[in-house]
């Protein structure tokens, strides 16, 4: 599991996570640590297959924080971030 502190707040999140042997969550959390996205499932399976992660806080800008658990090597491409 890892964090991942945002230096200002986001109304979109978004990237793509590939090599997922084993499935990976993610949520979104803002300024006091509270998850706001629910926890996001993406399925392990084919390592060669590409998975976008995407939340939207509706122009609310409260992404502060993301969660990531993984129990193997994953990898992160294509952040986008936008308010």
């Amino acid at each position: 599991m890892f964090f991942v502190d945002l230096a200002e707040p986001w109304d979109v999140v978004r990237f793509m996570i590939t090599s997922v042997n084993r499935n990976v969550t993610v949520s979104f959390k803002d300024s006091n640590l509270t998850v706001i996205s629910g926890v996001i499932t993406v399925p392990g399976g084919d390592v060669t297959r590409q998975h976008e992660v995407r939340y939207d806080d509706k122009g609310r800008r409260r992404i502060r924080h993301m969660e990531i658990r993984a129990n193997d090597v994953v990898r992160f491409d294509t952040f986008k971030f936008r308010r």
